[in-house]
């Protein structure tokens, strides 16, 4: 699945030759490191063919999860996205021409302008969304069963509750 050393290889060569380093909640992170990697080369994988990056999948999808009219401040998608703000402007851009997002005047602010999902980025997002989710239940659904998934979903958000 990865031309890298397997993670429980790795962990044995660090308790072997650098134990003073070996503890659970390094290994924990290491681990966590290699599943995010995982996941994101299979939603890169499964984004690729519909001509999305995951950063437009990101846009799109905090778009879409929004009431409508599906609209953000460029400054607010920024916030969301794990982009530059010269990287944002490029990814708007390449989302406006295809027709994804368009740009409207903000209602009481006349110098700036809002990002809004348009009806055929909806359709991209919603199309994203179901690639990607494929891709996260071949790697999740068929390693963990259902009752490890809702623990670790409880484990992972009382986590981020203390630390965002």
């Amino acid at each position: 699945m990865t031309d890298k050393y397997a993670i429980k290889q790795l962990l044995s060569l660090i308790d072997a030759h650098w134990p003073e380093v070996s503890c659970v909640e390094n290994d924990v992170i290491m681990c966590l490191i290699r599943m995010n990697d995982l996941i994101m080369n299979k939603a890169k994988e499964k984004l690729a063919p519909l001509g999305l990056t995951h950063a437009a999948f990101e846009v799109l999808t905090t778009l879409r999860a929004l009431p409508h009219p599906r609209q953000l401040t460029p400054t607010e998608l920024y916030k969301s996205a794990l982009l530059t703000s010269g990287g944002m402007t490029k990814l708007l851009k390449s989302l406006e021409e295809h027709g994804y997002i368009e740009r409207v005047w903000h209602e009481t602010d006349k110098r700036s302008k809002l990002v809004k999902l348009t009806k055929s980025g909806e359709d991209a997002a919603a199309q994203a969304m179901e690639a990607v989710s494929i891709g996260d239940r071949q790697i999740l659904g068929e390693t963990f069963s259902q009752e490890e998934m809702q623990k670790l979903r409880n484990l992972f958000l009382k986590g981020l509750e203390k630390l965002e």
